[in-house]
């Protein structure tokens, strides 16, 4: 018969602590040591496709382009940057889509 010891390491474990405003993240289940990773629980509205989420904010802004070179199209022109340190517009799914105004399936209310 098989022995069940053994089986998992300690560090093969990822425990994750889903929170209102940080989920923490934790490889391994050390005692009575803090997570070592926050990752804040937020989403942001896709202002190109409708029903889809990105993790960051993301602003439109010109491209830099050297002195004296045109770009080459319009699509050429513009570029989207993302700000992770940016709340304006986070929705916190935890907090419940209902409380911010959003209806969405996959949010919870």
């Amino acid at each position: 018969m098989a022995s069940q010891q053994g089986k998992w390491r300690e560090e093969q474990i990822l425990i994750l602590c889903p929170g209102s405003q940080t989920t923490m993240a934790q490889l391994g289940c050390n005692e009575l040591t803090p997570p070592a990773y926050r990752i804040p629980t937020r989403m942001f509205k896709d202002e190109d496709e409708e029903d889809q989420w990105r993790p960051y904010a993301t602003v439109k802004r010109k491209k830099a382009h050297p002195p004296g070179e045109a770009p080459k199209s319009d699509d050429d022109e513009w570029e989207y940057v993302e700000d992770p340190d940016s709340v304006e517009g986070a929705v916190f799914p935890i907090q419940g889509a209902s409380k911010q105004g959003i209806s969405h399936p996959m949010m919870i209310s």
